[in-house]
């Protein structure tokens, strides 16, 4: 509809012009105000020269008005619902000149005034000494505190005294000193309208668990706001670097309830740290630049507690007998290991009895052990349990008990007492009872196929479970595991999940299913098959034995997945050797790589003990990643790097990789792996790598 009236003085037709008319409407979002605020209909008033005029409505945000006459028009919009409530206004000046079309761009902008808000806390019963706070801040200004009037099971709150715009509402429910529940989110206020809203706090009737409430509601043409970078869960003490999308505005950031200070520092990144241990809710609220527009995302994280491992980087070597002498050696298989780097031995055969060995043996193995400075982790019952209490001078060897071996590949054997004791109840159940009796020691497992290439196609979930459910008992009772998968030797799965790669896929695996436990590492360094078991010209393997060249790339491709100790399996199965279980000692090599690689891991061992540092990024040049893991220590970075490789590139690729580490800025990087240095611009430099080529770097 289109009403005009035109003065007698009005000009002829050859001096009228058009107006071409856009209405851009602002954006609304989150907990928005109880009335409709999709607008339905423009009213477009225009006042002109000559005391000409004009009104019409228009349903969709462009028209074009045309016989207006030449000069100076101010045109009002006024936006309406679909019951013809006013919900937002703008208006504009513009020029028609003769002949011509004009345009116009007038931005709807909510009502001016002040508005009311409407809120209603539930709360939970049993409180002792209760505080709700509450504030409304604006994204520039000073914050409007909000009085809630306590009722019997829930606050309310009634302010009609609130200028118009967006806010951030904050709420905390504190108890005798503990937070009990918080909610953060942005709250549109309309000038003559009402928002409102109920916050649902009634669940949080534990103390030692806050709950994080989400105050967001159904937005009207919302822009979304996006984080990335959240881990969950993430071990107490370590931390994570989180970025909101869109970038470009002012973003204020929230952890549980309290702001995270000085905002004017962090912007769009923010790096939070996973303590203490407890649900956790962060939330990034971002305004634009001119206030009229808002937008959040929440992203809830469970810190997990941090529990001590056996050491802090520990080599072992699989079920071994202390005091064996090998043909040409004059040490006991004590001493030569621990002078190769090894300072664990996982698994002594038998212990503690002695029937398969000799009387004595067992003070002769926590002798030999102790003198070489060599831990043990040693059985599995209570009659281990007894030993060790009884034995309380070897307290610093024995330090931990080992609960078996590959019960998700075992729980199908052939043998009915192996595959009673590999099922994921009885297991737990045996794990739980020796942790009861001695919570003091580690409790360490190895696992196999199952979850070294999960999900494999040899584990089958109990009956009625899962195999989630399944591996989660598995992994109940210890305090620390590993999986082994011989990426180099195995010859019955496919070559494709072969090479050093496969060696950072199992520890990923595992750590699928850590939570706060140490992960491991697990690698053959002999032949750990017969011949027997390769196929006559197969061609799925690498190599029948592992080789020394080997060792360095697969520890460190490990470690940088994450690991924390690493477990050699040093038996000879090959033929002559036959089961020679200390078969590595005698492979081409193989004692000075294993030395090597646990130098190079000694030097950064104290590095390699501090928490993880998350957030970094490599972007890689090729089709296999360079993956990383970043340290800091004595008030430096350190970033260790690794090309890696994948089913498609088991052998890896020489790749260049852009690693940026947030908040590392302007400089140099030492290489110290290799005494050279790079430059570094806003956290960002450029390496190249060759195929599984490590880089230890110092910012």
């Amino acid at each position: 509809m289109l009403n005009s009236c035109l003065s007698p003085l009005s000009r002829p037709v050859t001096g009228l012009g058009t107006l071409s008319l856009s209405i851009l409407q602002t954006a609304s979002r989150t907990l928005l105000p109880s009335m409709d605020m999709h607008p339905a209909v423009y009213d477009v008033s225009g006042s002109g020269p000559l005391g000409h005029f004009f009104s019409l409505s228009i349903s969709g945000g462009t028209a074009q008005v045309p016989r207006l006459s030449s000069g100076q028009w101010t045109i009002t919009v006024t936006a309406k619902n679909k019951n013809l409530q006013g919900i937002g206004q703008g208006s504009g000046v513009v020029a028609i000149l003769p002949s011509q079309i004009s345009s116009l761009a007038i931005s709807i902008a909510a009502l001016s005034g002040n508005g009311t808000i409407s809120l209603t806390v539930l709360l939970p019963s049993g409180l002792v000494a209760s505080t709700l706070s509450a504030t409304l801040a604006p994204s520039a200004g000073t914050a409007i505190p909000l009085a809630f009037v306590a009722g019997a099971s829930d606050a309310t709150c009634y302010n009609p005294f609130i200028p118009s715009g967006y806010y951030t509402i904050s709420l905390r429910l504190i108890d005798g000193g503990t937070l009990r529940a918080e909610a953060v989110d942005i709250i549109r206020i309309v000038g003559q309208g009402m928002t409102q809203g109920v916050v649902n706090f009634s669940s949080a009737t534990d103390p030692a668990q806050p709950i994080h409430v989400a105050v967001t509601q159904p937005a009207n043409d919302s822009i979304a706001v996006t984080l990335q970078g959240g881990v969950t869960p993430i071990v107490q003490g370590t931390s994570m670097t989180v970025s909101a999308s869109p970038s470009d505005g002012i973003c204020r950031w929230f952890l549980d309830g309290s702001e995270i200070v000085p905002t004017a520092a962090l912007g769009p990144t923010v790096i939070v740290s996973a303590t203490p241990a407890g649900k956790h809710r962060l939330v990034a609220l971002v305004f634009s630049a001119d206030g009229l527009h808002a937008g959040s995302a929440s992203y809830d994280f469970v810190a997990t507690p941090a529990i001590s491992t056996a050491g802090p980087f520990d080599f072992g070597v699989w079920m071994q007998y202390p005091t064996h002498i090998r043909n040409g050696s004059t040490m006991t298989s004590a001493q030569e290991y621990k002078s190769i780097g090894i300072n664990l031995f996982v698994g002594l055969w038998g212990w503690p009895d002695e029937s398969g060995n000799y009387i004595g043996y067992n003070l002769d193995s926590a002798q030999a052990l102790q003198a070489s400075g060599v831990k043990a982790f040693a059985g599995n019952n209570l009659a281990a349990v007894a030993w060790n209490k009884a034995h309380p001078e070897y307290a610093s060897t024995f330090t931990g008990y080992i609960l078996g071996d590959e019960p998700d590949m075992n729980q199908k054997s052939g043998d009915a007492a192996t595959a009673a004791a590999a099922q994921p109840d009885a297991w737990l159940s045996a794990g739980t009872t020796l942790s009861s009796a001695d919570p003091s020691k580690e409790r360490y497992a190895n696992f196999g196929k199952g979850f070294a290439l999960d999900p494999w196609n040899g584990y089958t979930a109990v009956p009625g479970s899962t195999q989630l459910d399944d591996f989660n008992k598995y992994v109940g009772a210890t305090t620390l595991f590993s999986s082994d998968l011989y990426g180099i030797t195995d010859p019955y799965e496919d070559l494709s999940v072969h090479g050093i790669w496969a060696y950072g896929r199992s520890v990923d695996n595992n750590r699928k299913y850590a939570g706060s436990k140490a992960v491991w590492g697990f690698v053959e360094s002999s032949a750990p098959f017969s011949d027997t078991n390769y196929a006559p010209g197969a061609t799925n393997y690498i190599a029948k034995r592992m080789l020394a060249q080997y060792i360095a790339p697969a520890v460190w491709e490990m470690i940088v997945h994450g690991a924390t100790g690493i477990v050699y399996f040093p038996y000879d199965f090959s033929t002559p050797a036959t089961g020679a279980v200390d078969g590595m000692l005698a492979e081409p090599g193989m004692s000075a790589a294993v030395k090597a690689v646990a130098d190079s891991v000694t030097t950064f061992g104290t590095v390699l003990a501090t928490p993880t540092i998350l957030g970094a990024i490599a972007t890689s040049s090729g089709a296999v990643p360079v993956t990383l893991l970043v340290k800091h220590f004595g008030g430096s970075t350190y970033v260790f790097a690794m090309g890696d490789g994948n089913s498609s590139n088991i052998y890896g690729l020489a790749v260049t990789a852009h690693i940026t580490i947030p908040g590392a800025g302007t400089g140099t990087v030492q290489v110290v792996s290799d005494s050279r240095t790079l430059p570094m611009t806003d956290g960002t430099f450029i390496d190249n790598f060759n195929p599984y080529e490590l880089h230890i770097y110092k910012l």
